[in-house]
């Protein structure tokens, strides 16, 4: 599945641009953690990461790379709106020469390069007045911590050949006579140490399956070795460039405005069995639910428990939208809707899929809010379940226009749950498939219904089913340079992958309700 993505919200009430956020309400948000590059002070060159919690529980980071040394802030960026456990994923655990810091030391060190470069007339990176906003301000409320900028006392330019970097050179030996040291190249020695005599004998004595098993080890060993960094800088360097491209592509392609004009919810929840929305909310009952109400929600009759279910989601849409959709609504340890949604997937009953669907039509900010990453878990395979006799509404989803392409992700999911599950109806599928490819062909470049992250994760989808039948529209689509490649690869990458002799997945569990509660529980209780 798509790695999950942060997309900006629209609805009759239109939130603040993220650009807004950041220079209005990022300094006012709690801190949550810092990190920095250990060691920096030896190498000179220091990623710190500043990360601060949202009302709804995701966070706002704030990513600085800084050269102490000489350059001060050479780059700026960072998230608007990620969840933690995307955070731990995507940012802290790539990175294993962070440390954990407390607030005022990274902001000394992100403020004082600054000042340090600016001494010598260099500016921080343009986009630092953009994510400086996460900082505070520089005032007298922070406390002063000495640090020692520069090697020894004085500015040490260290810069690949031919990078703009290099070109300061000139200026700052005009300007700073003896106390600027100039190197065009890398810093030296500053990766950790060489590997204990223990680690190698790992190495030595790991037992492969096979000669093909060693030779491919040794290649990849091989070109491990030569495309190495031979610095931290490089090293920093790297991550950062990969981070940009990362970001420059999705930028490339934007997701489509969210538009969906919301209906009128009800304003009481009226349902015959009401002990049911009482248990969904205790916050005792987060991710879980005891043995015996399971039982029991499950032994009223289908129709009665479906109709109920139903009336929970819809009420909790309308007490909740409209105020996450502002970001007033405070976090509260009540899984309704998950709990509603789990029930209807145990049941499979279509009279279900309503509900699912309006849980589909509220933006990211609704789903995250009252799911976290559980939604990865859960909606593709209530999609699935409760929609499987039903693909014309899945497929009219995919094709309206004001809907998020990550809730589009997990519709195109679910459809292709039908053609793994059930392969008699896989033709059925690649109809689908081949409509909605041609629908994109035409749309994309307007957004009108599509947009080129759902075309990425599309065809993540159809590499996932083998749809061998669909590489022409696959590769017209490729060709009209909409195609998110983050999410996908370029064609020739997704033309061997739906060639290639490996099988195509052939069955999917779906787990009962208890079990996916343990599974629940296990990933993400605390």
């Amino acid at each position: 599945m798509a790695k999950k993505k942060k997309k900006s919200k629209g609805s009759a009430s239109k939130p603040i641009s993220d650009k807004r956020f950041i220079m209005e309400k990022a300094r006012s948000l709690p801190i949550y953690r810092c990190y920095v590059t250990e060691d920096w002070e030896k190498t000179g060159m220091a990623q710190v990461i500043i990360a601060r919690e949202r009302a709804n529980g995701n966070l706002c980071v704030g990513m600085y790379l800084c050269d102490t040394w000489c350059l001060g802030v050479k780059d700026a960026y960072g998230m608007v709106n990620i969840t933690k456990e995307e955070f731990e994923r995507e940012v802290i655990d790539p990175n294993p020469y962070l440390k954990e810091c407390d607030y005022v030391y990274a902001h000394n060190l992100v403020y004082g390069a600054e000042a340090f470069a600016a001494d010598a007339a260099i500016d921080p990176h343009p986009d630092f007045s953009l994510w400086g906003h996460i900082l505070e301000e520089d005032t007298d409320d922070i406390p002063l911590i000495e640090m020692e900028f520069g090697d020894e006392g004085k500015y040490h330019l260290v810069a690949p050949k031919g990078s703009k970097e290099a070109l300061y050179a000139p200026g700052l030996k005009e300007r700073l006579g003896e106390d600027f040291i100039c190197n065009i190249g890398y810093r030296e020695g500053i990766l950790n140490d060489e590997e204990s005599d223990d680690d190698m004998d790992y190495y030595d004595e790991y037992d492969y399956e096979d000669e093909e098993e060693e030779r491919a080890y040794s290649e990849f060993e091989r070109i491990m070795s030569e495309n190495a960094p031979k610095s931290m800088e490089e090293l920093l360097q790297r991550m950062t460039d990969g981070f940009k491209k990362t970001q420059d592509e999705d930028q490339r392609h934007p997701d489509e405005l969210y538009s969906y004009q919301h209906p009128s919810y009800p304003a009481k929840l009226e349902i015959k069995h009401k002990f049911i929305a009482e248990e969904f909310k205790k916050p005792s009952n987060s991710l879980d639910l005891p043995t015996k109400i399971i039982d029991r929600i499950l032994d009223i009759p289908k129709e009665e428990v479906v109709d109920d279910l139903s009336k929970i989601i819809m009420y909790t849409i309308g007490k909740t939208w409209k105020a996450i959709d502002e970001d007033t609504l405070e976090w509260t340890n009540d899984d309704t809707i998950i709990h509603s949604l789990l029930f209807l997937s145990q049941i499979g009953d279509p009279a279900g899929l309503d509900a699912v669907m309006e849980v589909m039509r509220q933006d990211n900010a609704f789903r995250e809010f009252h799911m976290g990453d559980s939604d990865t878990m859960i909606l593709p395979n209530a999609l699935y379940l409760t929609g499987r006799t039903r693909t014309d509404i899945l497929e009219e989803f995919l094709m309206h226009p004001g809907f998020e392409g990550y809730a589009k992700e997990f519709v195109s999911d679910a459809l292709s749950y039908i053609a793994i599950v059930e392969p008699e109806r896989r033709p059925e599928i690649i109809e689908i498939y081949r409509r909605y490819l041609n629908f994109m062909q035409e749309n994309i470049p307007s957004q009108n219904g599509c947009s080129g992250y759902v075309a990425g994760v599309i065809i993540g989808n159809l590499i996932d089913i083998k749809a061998i039948e669909l590489l022409p529209e696959i590769k017209r689509l490729h060709d009209s340079g909409y195609v998110n490649l983050n999410l996908c690869g370029p064609y020739e990458e997704v033309e061997k992958e739906i060639k290639s002799p490996k099988k195509p997945l052939s069955k999917f569990d779906f787990k009962d309700i208890k079990d996916m509660y343990k599974s629940l529980k296990r990933t993400f209780k605390d």
